[in-house]
């Protein structure tokens, strides 16, 4: 009989569809909640800020931006 594995996070089993666990014992879920936690976001907010500076001081003619991941989507 295999034994019953849960996450040391939010105690989902093993047992659940589609669940994969890392070498901590999390859940893929709760992995990506932690990193998530970790990142700096005002750091990130104020890159994203001077992204849009660069943009606008360069004349372009549209005032927006369009999000892509640069990934297999």
């Amino acid at each position: 009989m295999t034994r019953m594995r849960y996450c040391s996070t939010c105690i989902l089993p093993h047992a659940r569809p589609n669940i994969r666990f890392d070498t901590n014992g999390l859940n893929c879920n709760c992995a990506a909640a932690e990193k998530k936690a970790a990142v700096d976001w005002a750091g990130r907010e104020k890159m994203f800020r001077e992204l849009v500076e660069e943009t606008r001081i360069k004349g372009a003619r549209y005032d927006c931006i369009i999000p892509v991941s640069g990934g297999k989507d």
